[in-house]
């Protein structure tokens, strides 16, 4: 079954094994089910043991004497779900140090805050932090070693896929698991990664009473992709305050199901809105939520656009954080209305990005483009189910959603 699951080629495969061999420890966080095992344990293959502390007796073991955990189990090491034993991370610094050699560890985890925590005490300056996430439409395609998305004029790898195909993508999602599953079955799993999620993991951080306004929240957040997060707002609507709602929002960004867009500010323009702009990682996952189980229901639902926009955005952002680069991305939006859908900020220019469900892009679509004055102002694209990939303006490209 394992080896079902990797026909899919990663873009994380390459670079981190490109990378990791450079650092003493390999840290990859990411959501649950979104392939970090899988990944992992592919490219460890024979080279190293595999340790999973789901397993009682392993967790059991590692917990009560690390040094006799580490006598049994010697590095070359991947330790899955490494977060279930958080003392053992100083017994991995001390081997670290002790022992000089690069790429002994390899841990992996869902729960980004506790990783994080305890990888930053004990690991600073000894670890290669990976973030990982669903299927990315390039990865689909078999394009695993696509770049990092910025405009450009370059010719398609691949011919763009047609806008029903686009579509059904969105629709589906990223996670590997639902990619060959039936309308009815998708919608079980998704029922039950919720379940799980919140018994395994978030449950630490919000009270087990609170599952159904907590479940209430999400549906009602998922209604709200990619617009400006408005804590009161949503705090009226679900029953709760307006530090809860950001609380809860906080933990779900930690844990990868979230991603927060800030909004671009400078002094220079003092009138733009600094409040950030709401998407989930996972466009199946927030389709479920609104409660579109079927593409149909999809496809005629005036959620349609923002779940666009949404795959859209957390594609680009994949696109970095597959390949271990970090750049800012932004949204503009002044209180005239002026408003760019994505600005990625890179060597000093700013790439103005627009995106749009329609088949038929204008011109106009991209006109506060120039509010960037033109020094500042790298190429533009407009994004959309257009399928073709060619110039609107001289300055700006049409992108067809498949080439992202």
């Amino acid at each position: 079954m394992a080896e079902k699951k990797y026909l899919i080629k990663r873009t994380l495969e390459k670079n981190i094994a490109e990378l990791s061999g450079e650092f003493r420890s390999l840290l990859l966080t990411g959501s649950r089910q979104v392939g970090k095992s899988t990944l992992l344990g592919h490219l460890a293959e024979s080279e190293r043991e595999i340790v999973n502390f789901d397993d009682d007796v392993l967790r059991e073991e590692a917990t009560e004497d690390p040094s006799l955990f580490f006598f049994n189990h010697k590095p070359p090491l991947l330790l899955d779900e490494v977060h279930r034993v958080p003392d053992i991370f100083l017994a991995i610094k001390k081997i670290i140090d002790e022992d000089g050699r690069k790429n002994l560890f390899w841990l992996t985890g869902s729960q980004k805050l506790k990783l994080m925590k305890n990888a930053g005490d004990s690991l600073a300056g000894r670890v290669l932090v990976a973030e990982m996430y669903g299927l990315s439409i390039s990865e689909k395609q078999g394009i695993p070693d696509r770049k990092p998305f910025i405009p450009c004029f370059s010719e398609p790898k691949k011919s763009p896929l047609a806008p029903d195909d686009v579509l059904s993508t969105v629709f589906t999602g990223s996670y590997p698991e639902v990619q060959d599953m039936t309308e009815r079955v998708r919608t079980a799993w998704f029922e039950s990664y919720i379940n799980t999620y919140f018994e395994n993991d978030i449950s630490e951080f919000i009270k087990p009473s609170n599952f159904a306004i907590f479940r209430n929240f999400l549906a009602i957040i998922a209604l709200r992709t990619g617009e400006e997060l408005n804590y009161a707002d949503i705090a009226s609507s679900v029953g709760v305050s307006a530090v809860t709602v950001q609380y809860w929002i906080s933990v779900l960004e930690a844990f990868g199901i979230l991603y927060i867009l800030q909004p671009y500010y400078t002094n220079k323009l003092k009138r733009l809105v600094k409040r950030g702009k709401l998407y989930f990682m996972d466009t199946g996952l927030c389709a479920y939520l609104c409660g579109l189980n079927t593409y149909d229901d999809f496809r005629s639902s005036k959620l349609a656009g923002h779940l666009i926009e949404t795959f859209v955005v957390t594609e680009i952002i994949k696109s970095y954080s597959n390949n271990l680069v970090h750049r800012g991305l932004y949204f503009y939006r002044d209180y005239s209305g002026c408003e760019i859908g994505l600005l990625i900020e890179e060597n000093g220019k700013l790439y103005p990005v627009e995106i749009k469900m329609a088949m038929t892009p204008k011109k106009e679509m991209v006109k506060h483009f120039k509010i960037i004055p033109p020094e500042e102002r790298g190429i533009g694209a407009l994004v959309s189910l257009y399928p073709k990939k060619e110039l609107i303006e001289r300055d700006v490209v049409l992108v067809p959603i498949s080439e992202i």
